[in-house]
């Protein structure tokens, strides 16, 4: 039995495997097997008598995650007495029997934090803005509400709203809960915490139920997270994790890779196995990967190679998500199925643009990571029922005031949502609008098939895979985010962008365009900043023999960057048509074409420069700032040629 359960195994895994180490860290990069070697770790101690399967507890984050364990344990003849959950499932557990043993009524459990806290801001006439965001960093650091102000500085946190906004949301929300008796999903960890450092007879109890711990993708680990673990362990140290410090991508979010990074200080006397070889990705994929985050121990390329990855660049984003649509077909028509490809994206808006391109190639596709009931056929339904003619604002009022009211259930909240969220990116956008995006955004799950191509956000494509991944808008602004300014951030950006490289199995596609429309509005882009090492690690590997596929309308990337007067003559237009549109007035009369003209080829740097033109003393007062502003930064751009 034994050797059944080592056959395979290279020596690094099989030293994982064996491993008398107690604690043991496990560092294992993408596509090094990891959830192979943590089951047959628990199977191989089962068949050697070190556990038993009646007291093992292994814990990961999600729960696909946490079936995938079951289903490989259950393939390896375990029984199903090792018990396999997300933190939060094994604490409600728990949780559950003791208040059953006590006789108390269990309260009722959210779930969704953020529903309720916007209807919590709603009743208190707060705006609800980042706050949850905010509230949820709190919470995953046991921060209450009193603490929050002094600990965000000291994190150094930047929220939209204010320290004292989020406050007094934080003291409103933990009210309300209390009123109306629910508890979130922290709540349930902190609980359990509370109760074993606080009632020893519980305590034992428990650590008697649960003696092996085994927790999968560690870095995720969060600090309320890391001492409910302590206080599952007590003094004792039967505890293995496995992950990896290049995949931690939710620092935002609370989770602290500190306890993988620093395992072997919090726990003196650990053990630590590396494992050294990428079973998924072929050698460009990963000549990308060590690209995008250089790492002395990048492990060894052991799939089999593929086609040279490709940089693909775009005048727009509309020929861009067309470009990813015909590519797919071309594989199509190849006989390379559908679910085989995997387009990945910094955000949500993104996802549902890529969505409509493919919808119009009739290519069947479904958005991965969409909020829970935003992908319901019964979504559909009612915009189905809805008349042409309906205002958007209208009907958004009335959906909302149904959910206020409490009818219509998650429905017709997540409908309230997404109207939200779309006027907000087409303020002036009529309800025909709104169905074309909401429908690409919740594709027709009445369709039974199994073969789509999968969009997702970098995010929810982690412990995903595909043989083909493109990576699409890898632009500044998105790979890393506008909002990603410190180094920590632009870190966790880095390694994200990681996750998403190191999701493609054998084919990978980056492309980005030189304009992208957000909502109404068009801007110029710039490339990502890690795009041109990407560029450089593909020219290397790049010969004759080994063409790759390009769009008919792909613009090279090493095509001259635009000039100073081109880019200023660009930026004048597109601010023009702005201030023109709010003006209501028509662009001539803003600035006239000779004028724009001159101001792009004379670049006056100020209001003098301005007068010297020949541009009257109205439209310096009116315009004067502003346009030399942007000719102060175009020519401080060092991206730009003379």
């Amino acid at each position: 039995m034994t050797e059944r359960l080592l056959e395979g195994l290279d020596p690094a895994q099989h030293e994982a495997v064996t491993s008398p180490g107690r604690p043991l860290r496990i560092l294992a990069p993408a596509g090094s097997g990891k959830t192979r070697v943590l089951t047959r770790r628990i199977a191989y101690g089962v068949a050697t008598d070190q556990l038993d399967p009646d007291r093992v507890l292994a814990v990961t984050f999600t729960r696909k995650a946490a079936a995938e364990l079951r289903q490989r344990l259950a393939a390896l003849g375990l029984p199903g007495s090792v018990a396999a959950g997300t933190f939060h499932s094994a604490a409600w557990a728990q949780l559950r029997q003791w208040w059953s043993d006590q006789g108390v009524e269990a309260p009722s459990l959210l779930p969704s934090r953020t529903s309720f806290l916007r209807r919590v801001a709603r009743a208190e006439g707060i705006r609800l803005g980042d706050t949850g965001i905010e509230i949820e960093w709190a919470c995953a650091r046991m921060i209450g509400p009193a603490r929050y102000g002094a600990e965000a500085a000291r994190a150094g946190r930047r929220p939209v709203a204010s320290p004292d906004q989020v406050t007094e949301l934080y003291r409103s929300y933990e009210a309300a809960k209390r009123r109306k008796r629910v508890v979130d999903f922290d709540d349930i960890l902190r609980m359990v915490v509370h109760t074993l450092e606080t009632q020893p007879d519980r305590a034992r109890v428990l650590r008697w139920r649960f003696r092996h711990f085994f927790v999968d993708e560690f870095q995720d680990v969060n600090p309320l997270q890391f001492r409910l673990l302590e206080a599952w362990l007590g003094d004792r140290d039967d505890l293995c994790v496995v992950g990896d410090p290049h995949q931690a991508i939710y620092r935002w979010n609370g989770a602290d890779a500190g306890f993988l990074n620093d395992f072997e200080a919090v726990f003196p006397g650990s053990t630590t196995v590396s494992l050294d070889r990428n079973y998924r990705s072929s050698a460009g994929v990963l000549a990308v990967a060590r690209a995008v985050l250089p790492s002395p121990d990048a492990p060894e390329v052991m799939a089999e190679s593929g086609p040279v990855p490709a940089v693909w660049r775009f005048a727009t984003s509309t020929d861009e998500a067309e470009a990813i649509a015909a590519h797919l077909r071309a594989e199509r028509q190849a006989g390379i199925a559908w679910g085989r490809h995997g387009v990945l994206v910094r955000t949500h808006g993104q996802a549902a643009v890529i969505g409509e391109a493919l919808a119009a190639a009739d290519i069947p596709y479904r958005i991965r990571g969409t909020a829970g009931s935003t992908n319901r056929s019964e979504i559909k339904e009612i915009l189905d029922r809805l008349p042409a003619d309906t205002p958007l604002q209208v009907a958004l009022v009335d959906w909302t005031t149904d959910e206020r009211e409490g009818r219509g259930g998650p429905v017709l909240e997540a409908l309230a949502r997404l109207g939200g969220e779309f006027r907000a990116m087409q303020p002036d956008a009529g309800m025909d609008e709104f169905v074309t995006w909401v429908t690409a955004m919740v594709p027709d799950d009445r369709d039974e098939t199994d073969d789509r191509v999968d969009v997702a956000t970098l995010h929810a494509a982690k412990g995903l895979e595909w043989d083909t991944v493109v990576l699409a808008g890898l632009e500044e602004g998105l790979v890393p985010i506008s909002h990603a300014e410190t180094g920590a951030e632009l870190s966790e950006e880095q390694r994200l962008l990681y996750v998403g490289v190191t999701r493609a199995r054998r084919m990978l596609i980056c492309s980005w365009a030189a304009e992208r429309k957000f909502g109404s509005r068009s801007s110029r882009r710039e490339p990502s900043r890690w795009l041109a090492a990407i560029q450089r690690t593909v020219d290397d590997m790049h010969h004759e023999d080994q063409p790759v596929a390009r769009p008919d309308h792909v613009i090279d990337l090493r095509r001259p960057a635009p000039t100073r007067s081109e880019e200023l003559r660009h930026r004048l237009d597109e601010w023009r048509a702005s201030t023109a549109r709010r003006s209501s007035a028509q662009p001539a009369a803003i600035l006239s074409d000779h004028m724009l003209t001159r101001v792009a080829e004379e670049a006056p740097l100020d209001l003098d420069d301005l007068t010297v033109l020949g541009i009257g003393p109205s439209h310096r007062r009116l315009y004067g700032a502003e346009i030399c502003a942007m000719v102060n930064d175009v020519l401080n751009d060092p991206t730009m040629a003379p």
